[in-house]
């Protein structure tokens, strides 16, 4: 008879050191055999410094404030049927432990943890489980900032400075989002220290790609010791209103793109093992390289930071 205690779900964030500072490479669609630090190339930060990317690149570090909305995290025995554009993940031989459909916001933070609402946790079966399908909002507010080696600009090189910082952006920043089309979206500002100014700005993903439209990406890795083999690896995939595969008719640089969810494949580094004594679960948010500094080439004479965006999709997964 399975045990009557309640599972609890935990919601926490695990700091994580990745290795190297190689060019980034987001924009790839599989990514098998590549190093964590390949995909988010840290920042050199020395005594509080940073070292400003080259014009045109990025490079990653812990925003202060992150908050993401989850909908949905079930357990698996295999790996689920990706989803298609006519067709939603494949999930119908797992253990959905947790499911709101209104979501639930969870500010990620190295000192808290986050419990979910227990009205939308279940127990899942006893049971061996290798792989965790989530589901989260397209959307997710960054709150960063930065002290630069130099004098830098923000969006549009309005305002400059050694200090950057995100601001509120009415309509939010989409992830593909460029200035062939004009003026980039104001959602930084530069000067000498933070101001009043300084909020979390939204980061909305209507590609996994900064040029063009990507709605899969496969094998990206987590953070696995900054090691070179992907032992931990997710799949990622944007998601329409009814689960499918997001396919936009057209090009839509600015525009949502037809897509609602955010939803990740994530195959565990080791099974995971649900018995009587299991008392629940903690989904861990790893920020720690959580918000992408992003520049572009000179604009009004200044590097300009053109947004504090988001990081990799990281997380791990442990029984309690």
């Amino acid at each position: 008879m399975k045990s009557s205690k309640m599972f609890t779900f935990l919601c926490a964030v695990v700091a994580v050191a990745t290795a190297g500072h190689a060019a980034g490479a987001q924009n790839s669609s599989d990514m098998t055999g590549a190093p964590f630090s390949l995909v988010a190339p840290a920042c050199t930060v020395t005594a509080g410094v940073v070292t400003a990317p080259s014009a045109g690149s990025n490079c990653h570090q812990q925003p202060d404030i992150q908050t993401i909305t989850l909908y949905k995290v079930v357990l698996c025995g295999a790996k689920p049927t990706a989803p298609k554009a006519n067709a939603a993940t494949d999930i119908s031989a797992c253990k959905s432990i947790f499911q709101k459909d209104a979501g639930q916001a969870i500010t990620v933070s190295k000192t808290a943890t986050t419990p979910l609402d227990s009205a939308s946790t279940h127990r899942p079966d006893n049971a061996t489980y290798s792989y965790v399908y989530v589901e989260a909002s397209d959307t997710m507010l960054i709150k960063g900032k930065a002290t630069f080696n130099k004098s830098m600009g923000d969006s549009n090189g309005l305002t400059t400075g050694s200090t950057c910082w995100s601001v509120a952006l009415t309509g939010g920043f989409f992830n593909w989002s460029n200035n062939t089309q004009g003026s980039m979206p104001l959602a930084t500002k530069c000067g000498t220290a933070t101001d009043a100014t300084y909020a979390s700005t939204t980061v909305i993903w209507n590609s996994f790609d900064g040029a063009s439209f990507v709605n899969a990406i496969t094998n990206l890795p987590l953070s696995n010791g900054g090691t070179t083999a992907v032992t931990n690896s997710v799949d990622a995939f944007l998601l329409s209103s009814t689960g499918f595969l997001a396919t936009p008719t057209g090009a839509a640089v600015n525009l949502p793109n037809g897509v609602a969810r955010l939803g990740a494949i994530m195959k565990l580094p080791t099974a995971v093992t649900v018995s009587d004594a299991t008392a629940g679960f903690t989904l861990s948010y790893n920020n720690s390289l959580g918000t992408q500094i992003s520049t572009q080439t000179l604009r009004n004479a200044v590097q300009n930071v053109s947004k504090f965006g988001s990081g990799p999709f990281d997380m791990t997964f442990t029984l309690r």
